[in-house]
């Protein structure tokens, strides 16, 4: 866990406890836009426990012109991966891992990660309504 002097605005905010639970927490992140990554990044800086991003899309051109954490390398890389690696670069303590496939075959498959999110953040996506009913 991080130390508190680099936590220490937070951890007056919302106290030790606070900051531990935000330190231990684990972010799903269905799909991902400009949007999704500027909420990521903002819980990356605090420490975010973990984070893990789940896409398909490969970088487009028009992808330059929406989000700040793509390089001109990422062309036709996956989205979610290279999104990711800026994110982690922000805060060494944050970890995280990103899953290359489609959200509708990640939601079939892998019930189980959906357990163990504290957070899910579903982005630019309308079709996931079906999957979370009764969860």
């Amino acid at each position: 866990m991080a130390t508190n002097d680099k936590y220490d605005r937070q951890i007056r905010i919302w106290g030790a406890d606070g900051q531990r639970r935000l330190n231990t927490s684990i972010v799903l992140c269905l799909g991902i836009s400009a949007a999704g990554t500027e909420t990521l990044k903002n819980l990356a800086l605090p420490g975010i426990g973990f984070i893990r991003i789940v896409s398909e899309a490969k970088v487009e051109e028009r992808d330059f012109h929406r989000n700040f954490f793509l390089q001109p390398d990422s062309l036709g890389k996956n989205l979610a991966e290279e999104v990711l690696d800026n994110l982690l670069e922000m805060n060494p303590d944050v970890k995280g891992d990103f899953r290359a496939k489609s959200v509708e075959n990640y939601l079939e498959e892998d019930q189980e990660e959906l357990r163990k999110a504290s957070l899910i953040i579903v982005d630019c996506q309308t079709f996931v309504g079906r999957y979370f009913q009764g969860f």
